[in-house]
This record gives structure tokens, sequence and C-alpha cells, in this order.
């Protein structure tokens, strides 16, 4: 049995904790301590729902140019003709991820809404200078590579500085800016093949003026993206 403000061990490992907040019940004795029950990382998204919060999967993205997704989708035509096995990505949702944050509470958007509100940056040119995969060894992703001046490192850097105070964690294995074409669920030597006409080749450019806060929705039929709000500078 539990008592109040003690901490129970439901499964090693564990953790983190949250406060299981049982708003009846401290509404009636307000000095009451809350209960405190850890909970194994690899199981606490799942614990979150069953109690009834709200989760959002949430990202930090630049959303491209119609033209752009369009010389996008040509390329994902030519590495269709490939034998590997391929996921690709919707071509009107190709997009620079700046930060992915993961499932978050939908009581936190507020709070990570108004610090990136807060960050601020010049308009900024771009360009997509080829396509490439994540590894020539192991290619996991096909990407558009990304060609600016250092700005979208710096949007990411402000990003990361805007949220660590809100305890999310900062990337570890660095940040390189591209737009996903398609994902490698089986490879092929093929596939080089038909990424090669389109290594160096520029894809287009374009005129960033913001940035957004998107939510993930996974679907049968592949993600759905919205938008939660807009950074404009």
């Amino acid at each position: 049995m539990v008592s109040c403000g003690e901490s129970a061990n439901i499964s090693p490992p564990i953790s983190r904790t949250i406060v299981l907040n049982f708003k009846k019940v401290f509404d009636s004795y307000p000095g009451l301590p809350k209960l405190i029950i850890s909970v194994p990382e690899n199981k606490l998204s799942l614990y979150r729902r069953k109690e009834g919060y709200i989760i959002v999967r949430a990202f930090v993205a630049i959303d491209l140019s119609p033209g752009i997704r369009e010389k996008m989708h040509e390329v994902q035509e030519a590495i269709r003709q490939s034998r590997a096995r391929l996921n690709l990505v919707d071509p009107s949702i190709i997009h620079i991820t700046i930060k992915f944050l993961g499932e978050i509470e939908a009581t936190q958007v507020g709070e990570v809404s108004e610090a990136l509100m807060k960050i601020r940056l010049e308009p900024f040119d771009l360009s997509i200078t080829g396509v490439s995969t994540n590894n020539n060894r192991n290619p996991r992703v096909i990407w558009g590579t990304i060609g600016d001046r250092g700005e979208c490192r710096a949007l990411f850097e402000q990003v990361e500085a805007a949220l660590a105070t809100m305890q999310f964690p900062r990337e570890q294995r660095g940040f390189t800016p591209h737009a996903t074409i398609a994902r490698i669920k089986e490879y092929d030597p093929s596939l080089m093949q038909s990424i090669r006409p389109y290594i160096s080749k520029t894809l287009g450019e374009d005129h960033i003026t913001g940035f957004s806060l998107k939510k993930s929705t996974l679907t049968p039929a592949g993600p759905v993206y919205n938008n939660i709000m807009e950074v404009t500078w």
C-alpha cells in the first residue's frame, strides 16, 4: 500500500516520476500532499494516456515553397524506379525539421509557444543544393541538402536555448539541416544510381520568413501535420 508523500516502484528501471493530480481529492483537502508514483521511461507515454492526459507529438520546422516541393516530387519519381523499398514522404508536407520535441502534454503547448515566439532572426534565403543520404555505408534516409549562410543552425541553436529551461533534452547527434524525401526500408544498389543525377543539382531557392510549431498525427495513410503556431519575422 502506498501512502501520500511516499514513492511506489511499479517496475524497474525507474527513470522519471510524474505527479498524479487527483483533482477532486486535493480540492477538498488542499493541505494533502500529492501522491508521487514512479513510472518507467518506456511506460510513461502509455501511462499518461491511461490517466487521460492529452498527448501531442510536436516539432519545430521550416516550411518549404510549393515550387521546391514539386522538385522534390520529381526526385521521388526517379528513385521510385530503383529496386529499393522506400517510404516516400508526401511532397505536400516536406519540410526542414529544426527540432523534434516528441510527445508533450497539451498543457505544455502554451509555454512552448510563448518561448518560441521570442525567437528573432532576419529573413534569409536558402537553396536545396542536391540530394544525399544520411549515411553512405548504411543509408536509411534520402534527403535534400540545404545551402544557406548558417541561418538554419542559428535558428536551431535559439530553439535549443529557448526550450532548455523546460527540460527538453539538447540534441546530441549534431544538427544537419535537411528536407527528408524518403525513408529506406530495404536498400538496393540501384538506389544510388537513381540518386546520382541529383547529387549536385540545385532544386530551387526559397526565402524564409519564419518557422512553425507543428503537431504530428500518425495515421495508417501516413503522418498528418497541423500548425499549432507560427512565428513570422
